[in-house]
């Protein structure tokens, strides 16, 4: 994959080396845009240049690279995206189910005690208040 990417900018380089401003692959791509394909003059390295992109494109959905796509959803979003969780009762019950949930491994550093405390009760406590004195 790194080797077929290298082949794709090191080709775009030296089409920008004979054509500096894409004169050719700007018509090319009107003309394909337009449906209007008129005889555009392409050298040989404007050909290579744009099968290996076109190929990579075909060939990027059935490969490891699209985690980079789903990297934003199943990270980026779940990490970043804050939106209060203002009016949505649908939501306000799933929340209430699961803080009623145990917490089912032991983490001293929450509080948790290993079951005995729901989800709810650890959110709400300080693990480092000073106990209180019988």
């Amino acid at each position: 994959n790194l080797i077929w990417l290298a082949g794709i900018f090191v080709t775009g380089f030296l089409v920008w080396l004979t054509d500096p401003r894409f004169d050719v692959a700007r018509g090319y791509l009107v003309g394909v845009l337009t449906f209007n394909p008129a005889a555009v003059k392409m050298g040989w390295l404007h050909i290579i240049n744009l099968l290996l992109f076109l190929g990579f494109w075909i060939y990027f959905p059935f490969t490891h690279m699209t985690h980079m796509v789903s990297k934003y959803f199943m990270w980026d979003k779940v990490k970043w995206d804050d939106d209060p969780n203002i009016g949505d009762a649908g939501m306000d019950e799933k929340i209430k189910t699961y803080l009623g949930y145990p917490v089912t491994w032991s983490a001293a550093h929450i509080g948790a005690e290993g079951g005995t405390k729901s989800w709810a009760e650890v959110a709400t406590s300080n693990p480092w208040a000073p106990k209180a004195e019988k």
